[in-house]
Formats: structure tokens, sequence, C-alpha cells
């Protein structure tokens, strides 16, 4: 079902870590300026994915509040049914 599947086991690192995000854009042959997290961790998943050059992130809040500033380049949505929609 997955074009890509990076474990962070076997590839000896995991996000935040910079590498892992390379891996997982090496994988899917995708420019990082082009490509958009999406993940519900603040940490690994939005700060990681913005901290690796990727051009944003959709962080889902699941009625969370975000734990710092929202950087413009992150979108917050409480679910994925609303955030797909909005990223056109």
């Amino acid at each position: 079902a997955f074009r890509t599947v990076i474990v962070s086991g076997e590839l000896g690192v995991g996000k935040p870590s910079a590498a892992a995000f390379a891996a997982a854009l090496d994988g899917l042959g995708a420019a990082p300026e082009q490509t958009v997290m999406v993940g519900d961790s603040w940490e690994r998943d939005v700060m990681g994915s913005l901290e690796a050059g990727l051009a944003g992130a959709v962080w889902l809040a699941h009625g969370r509040q975000p734990p710092a500033a929202v950087p413009g380049e992150v979108l917050v949505v409480d679910d994925l049914s609303g955030g797909l929609s909005l990223l056109g």
C-alpha cells in the first residue's frame, strides 16, 4: 500500500533526525522543498521535518494546543479529514 517504508531500527536513526527524513525523501524520489510532513508529534514530526528542510508540516492536534508558536509553514488540524481538504 505504500511506496516507501522506513523502519528506524533498520535505518539506525529515527525522527526527528534529518537523516530519517532524507531516507524517506530518497525512497520517494521527492525533493524536501516540495514535500509536506503529516504527523501527530510536534517535536518528531513537525519540528523534525522543518529542521530537515521540508516545505511544511500538517500537525494532527487531536484537540491539543501547539506547545510553541506555530510557524507559518505549519497547518494545525484536529484530524486528517479536515487537513487533507485544505492542502488542495
